[in-house]
């Protein structure tokens, strides 16, 4: 006998089965509920916007990075993000679920002796020429992944204190 014909004989008994035991016939449509529902509220819920992420390569100014903290403070809110360097291999960070807003991006030693930041000297090229050390606003736009934020200058004055 060939195993399709085993295969429907099996189904024919097991449909007389069903039969003989006065279950009920096999359906594709799901059965009614029996409770009705109750509505709790017909107003959507509020969804949180949307994140974002701020990254960019690790700079220190010595032959290997040490581990840091690189925090992202938002300019009018003064809430923080932040991400951890474990140490010399890591030179990139990456900052994710990051609110819409205007950011400052530095970093701290986990020592808390000497902190760096993406300052103007960053794009200048950071040579003796670079003077100015002041932080650049990093603006997060809803969903953005905002790249090239290098945490580079390390000579100018220190940055803000990490939030606590």
């Amino acid at each position: 006998m060939s195993k399709r014909r085993l295969i429907l004989i099996a189904l024919a008994f097991w449909v007389l089965a069903m039969l003989a035991c006065n279950a009920p016939a096999p359906t594709s449509v799901a059965p009614k509920p029996s409770v009705q529902p109750t509505r709790l509220s017909t107003a959507l819920p509020t969804r949180p916007p949307l994140q974002g992420s701020i990254g960019g390569k690790l700079c220190y100014p010595s032959s290997e990075i040490p581990p840091m903290t690189i925090y992202a403070v938002d300019q009018s809110t003064g809430r923080s993000f932040q991400a951890k360097s474990q140490g010399p291999r890591e030179t990139s960070y990456r900052i994710d679920r990051v609110l819409p807003g205007t950011y400052v991006v530095y970093a701290w030693l986990d020592d808390g002796k000497l902190g760096g930041s993406y300052s103007k000297a960053v794009p200048c090229g950071l040579n003796a020429d670079c003077k100015d050390h002041s932080l650049i606003p990093v603006k997060v736009s809803t969903g953005q992944d905002v790249t090239g934020i290098d945490v580079c200058d390390w000579y100018g004055p220190p940055p803000p204190a990490p939030p606590k």
